[in-house]
């Protein structure tokens, strides 16, 4: 094997080791961590919801200022309705601990979902931990 020939030869494995540590360190970057640590799945109960809204569904986030964070469904029932949050990246359980917005929409029926809502609600500032509960009367109409 000739000089020239040695050096393509280490050239070509250079540029493959190149290839590969790029890769491992892009998959490392794209690997999110969660700002907030998942642990113990948090769960957001709201109390005294008034009867007329009892059988609709309901939808919640609580969120932080440019980030979405938690979310869940849930059918009200007996004035009151319990989502335990999902992570918004991957819909996996997620927990989150602090102030957050929570924002809460009713809907007649899972199937006018897409539709209009029957009652759009948030609270500015609320401290969300693993089990919470909020009362109804806590939250403001939107506008």
């Amino acid at each position: 094997m000739n000089r020239k020939s040695i050096f393509k030869l280490f050239g070509i494995i250079a540029l493959v080791a190149l290839i590969g540590f790029s890769m491992m360190a892009c998959a490392s970057l794209n690997t999110s961590t969660p700002s907030t640590p998942r642990g113990p799945q948090t769960t957001v109960t709201v109390t005294g919801i008034p009867s007329e809204y009892n059988g609709m569904f309901a939808f919640i986030t609580v969120d932080i200022p440019n980030r979405h964070d938690g979310w869940n469904m849930a059918t009200i029932s007996g004035g009151s309705a319990t989502f335990p949050l999902l992570d918004w990246r991957d819909d996996k359980p997620y927990s989150v601990s602090g102030d957050y917005m929570v924002i809460i929409f009713i809907f007649t029926d899972r199937s006018n979902f897409r539709n209009s809502s029957v009652y759009d609600g948030y609270i500015m500032s609320k401290r969300i931990q693993e089990n919470t509960t909020i009362v109804w009367s806590e939250f403001i109409i939107a506008p």
